[in-house]
């Protein structure tokens, strides 16, 4: 699709510049208003159809990045959100579902791919319309939530465990680790992304060694 929306693209543009070169040679000329008429008319719609182009991107754009499964948009959509989050700061979040493959293995793929969606739905219950969610990858989700201080950030947190403890009913148990971090103004995004990474496997670890003992 994004092959045939470039190459649609490149011959609207050649046709356009065409269009205008042959336009300009018959105004040169002594031409009468009517022989205009259908120089402006294929202008016309080369116009529409540039219009029509740009649409079809834009849409094209918006299910590239769309995770198709939980409604959420998915790590393609980071590029531009960093570079968006770049001029205020902001907070990163690395979520990962704790025990999915026993999810999976003990409930099925279908019981897996609803918690998916039961646990995007507490995301965007929990955090503002402007944080941005997205699906990393699999089990793992990001939340980039700009000018977050600590406090409001634990209170979100706090929010989400008990939106899924709530949410207990309508399936398998949903626990999550979480690790944060900050990006500065003009920061380095991917540094900031792999340091809430990294947090997030800390308590990871954590958790899996008090239940080891316990």
């Amino acid at each position: 699709m994004e092959l045939l929306l470039w190459r649609w693209s490149t011959t609207a543009q050649i046709a356009s510049a065409f269009m205008i070169a042959v336009f300009f040679v018959v105004l040169s000329r002594p031409v009468r208003r009517v022989e205009l008429r259908p120089w402006v008319a294929a202008w016309l719609a080369m116009t529409r159809s540039n219009r029509d182009l740009l649409d079809a991107q834009e849409v094209l754009q918006d299910l590239v990045d769309l995770d198709p499964l939980t409604g959420l948009a998915n790590r393609r959509a980071l590029p531009a959100v960093f570079r968006e989050s770049s001029e205020s700061g902001a907070t990163i979040l690395f979520f990962d579902l704790n025990d999915f493959k026993r999810i999976n293995d003990a409930h099925g793929h279908a019981a897996g791919d609803d918690c998916l969606k039961r646990f995007a739905r507490a995301l965007q219950s929990s955090f503002r319309p402007d944080d941005h969610l997205i699906r990393y990858a699999g089990d793992e989700f990001v939340v980039v939530a700009p000018g977050v201080a600590p406090p409001d950030l634990g209170r979100r947190i706090d929010a989400l465990r008990e939106r899924l403890k709530f949410d207990r009913n309508e399936g398998p148990e949903i626990r999550f680790s979480v690790g944060t971090s900050h990006l500065p103004v003009h920061g380095d995004a991917q540094a900031a992304l792999r340091a809430a990474d990294d947090a997030m496997y800390v308590e990871k670890s954590r958790k899996n060694q008090r239940a080891e003992l316990g």
